[in-house]
């Protein structure tokens, strides 16, 4: 189990971080303080400890649903975008759980069928640290 866990090292500094920037990107409108913390701080420091706890455990227990990580956390990322750019849309869709699981799920299965997102994958799982290939070599 713990090279298991040595092999999601790079997945889960990928993806806690994002998901920090997510929920401070989310919340940075809210004023006040939550134990000490600004509430946009607490609120990212939520979602990176609950996302990445989840990707620690679906890599260990569930590695086939794994793959999906990465994508929702940059789907994440783009809904907060959404929600800052378009406050009354993005709040409705933020406002419905449902759909917001839906929209960060379907995201993630649309950029696992991206071929630069498989490139991007292979750069994450490989054991040295390397720069991913440009997008115009995976397309030979």
């Amino acid at each position: 189990m713990l090279a298991r866990l040595v092999e999601e090292r790079r997945r889960l500094a990928f993806v806690t971080p994002l998901a920090f920037l997510a929920g401070v990107i989310l919340y940075a409108d809210y004023p006040g303080l939550a134990f000490g913390l600004p509430v946009p701080v607490f609120a990212g420091l939520l979602y990176a400890a609950g996302v990445g706890g989840a990707c620690l455990v679906m890599g260990l227990f569930a590695p086939s649903l794994v793959t999906l990580s990465e994508g929702a956390a940059v789907t994440r990322i783009a809904l907060a975008l959404m929600v800052v750019q378009f406050p009354d849309i993005g709040h409705a869709v933020m406002a419905a759980p449902v759909l917001n699981a839906t929209l960060v799920v379907a995201g993630a299965l649309l950029l696992q069928r991206l071929p630069a997102w498989h490139g991007f994958r292979a750069w994450l799982e490989e054991p040295y640290l390397t720069p991913p290939a440009p997008i115009y070599a995976l397309a030979r």
